[in-house]
């Protein structure tokens, strides 16, 4: 061969072993770069209305343009369940078949979704804030007053590992506690009480097969407190929510990769979409009212899509299972009180509201008219529960 053809083929070869360095990454794993995904957060399947998005059914056509949840809901109240100390959190199982429930009697139960039969209970001997149930049905997690979580099996409610201490310092809270989509994390969101309270904020991440620290937790922004997080669908990244920013830490690093200083208050709460291109922020009080703000990915970044204002503090919030719509939970003050407002996600059209019970039919700047503290959306789509 003569050295122009040998230039020739050294100059093939090192285009070939160049291009596959050059293809898109996949980062959600689905086989679909991200160069073309239009999901790039969540596995899927779709390739009609978009490519490479979650698709239940398979027909091509991605989940929230093929929604199974009714688009003009009317939510009745199906059962009540008394109580003479507040419930602070709730959530269905992965499965729908179980709702789990933390209180301030100190209490962490399991229900029968349907029937509303406790099925299994445990007292933690202080206030439970929060409740997780994990997506594969098999764990229930309580975030407890005490700065302790406990994660329990859900279908013996036995205490695997004890009591875990979570304490980062004086009057510091438990605020959250999230399973990662795979199960094998437990997010805890931990902040202080108050402003004037001397240790910061963190997001502690627990192995739940061990018990075991699995890092050494991180703390976005510096901040001093962390009320909420939510994993994104591929369980590649995390939102948190803290004092007047929300942030997205990506979960092999800990780094920060979008910081969102848009929040005019708090942010409570905090939910990730299933398909992973809409998140929605729930605020707390401002000077007047609060308000929901909902942003979505634009390839690049995360802008806000719409927002629309609330009298009251924004408790939780959580998404249809196909993402078409959200729910959010409100507390006491004024007209939204003890509300729950369903909005479309990609309009914000608000498409039903229901109220929890508001003792003495109370009203206006009354702090005794009841609160709804957690919202979750039965996997079916079908119910709603706080």
């Amino acid at each position: 061969m003569d050295i122009k053809g040998k230039a020739f083929s050294i100059l093939i070869l090192l285009i070939i072993a160049i291009i596959p360095m050059s293809a898109s990454a996949d980062s959600d794993g689905d086989g679909v770069g991200d160069s073309t995904d239009d999901c790039i957060w969540a596995s899927g399947t779709s390739s009609a209305d978009r490519i490479g998005c979650p698709d239940l059914d398979g027909d091509g056509i991605s989940n929230i343009n093929d929604p199974w949840t009714t688009p003009n809901p009317n939510f009745e109240v199906e059962q009540i369940i008394n109580s003479n100390d507040d419930y602070n959190d709730i959530e269905y199982s992965g499965d729908g078949h179980s709702v789990v429930t933390g209180s301030d009697d100190d209490f962490i139960r399991i229900w029968n979704s349907t029937t509303f039969v406790n099925l299994r209970s445990a007292n933690l001997g202080s206030n439970v804030n929060s409740v997780a149930f994990s997506p594969n049905n098999n764990y229930v997690a309580a975030g407890v007053n005490d700065d302790t979580v406990h994660i329990f099996d859900a279908n013996t409610m036995a205490n695997l590992h004890g009591s875990i201490s979570v304490d980062v310092g004086g009057n510091d809270r438990v605020n959250d506690v999230e399973f990662s989509p795979d199960s094998n994390l437990l997010a805890v969101s931990i902040g202080r009480e108050d402003s004037g309270d001397p240790t910061n904020g963190i997001v502690q991440f627990i192995n739940v097969s061990t018990g075991n620290f699995s890092s050494s937790g991180i703390n976005p922004g510096g901040e001093n407190s962390f009320f909420d997080t939510a994993f994104s669908p591929d369980g590649n990244f995390i939102a948190v929510a803290s004092r007047g920013d929300w942030y997205i830490s990506e979960m092999s690093t800990g780094n920060i990769v979008e910081t969102i200083t848009s929040p005019p208050s708090s942010v409570y709460a905090i939910a990730w979409s299933p398909d992973g291109n809409f998140i929605v922020m729930c605020g707390a009080y401002e000077t007047s009212g609060a308000r929901v703000q909902v942003h979505e990915y634009d390839g690049t970044s995360w802008p806000i899509i719409w927002e629309t204002p609330t009298t009251t503090s924004c408790s939780s919030a959580d998404f249809s299972p196909d993402g078409s719509k959200l729910v959010v939970g409100l507390f006491w003050y004024e007209a939204d009180g003890a509300t729950a407002k369903i909005y479309q996600t990609t309009t914000g059209l608000l498409v039903d509201a229901f109220s929890g019970p508001r003792p003495g039919n109370c009203a206006g700047f009354n702090s005794q008219c009841g609160q709804i503290d957690g919202v979750s959306w039965h996997p079916d789509g079908s119910k709603i529960a706080t």
